[in-house]
């Protein structure tokens, strides 16, 4: 969950067009067209890897929980 071959959704901010991108696509880019209005949209990279990170730590410590986790009779 959550690689780089993974789709995430990006939304343009000018007409709402919701254009799935590769994770680690997105790790690279900086700016791209919206495949709908043509518009170029300022991606904040640096910013995404950084909460992207945060999101899978959490994820894995759910996972890790919910397997710990002794079920009741």
């Amino acid at each position: 969950m959550l690689n780089d071959g993974d789709k995430w959704p990006v939304v343009c901010v000018e007409c709402g067009h919701v254009d799935p991108q590769e994770i680690g696509r997105l790790r690279d880019i900086v700016t791209f067209d919206c495949t709908s209005c043509g518009s170029e949209l300022s991606f904040d990279n640096e910013e995404f890897v950084k909460l992207l990170g945060n999101l899978r730590r959490t994820v894995d410590g759910f996972a890790r929980n919910a397997m710990l986790t002794k079920k009741r009779r």
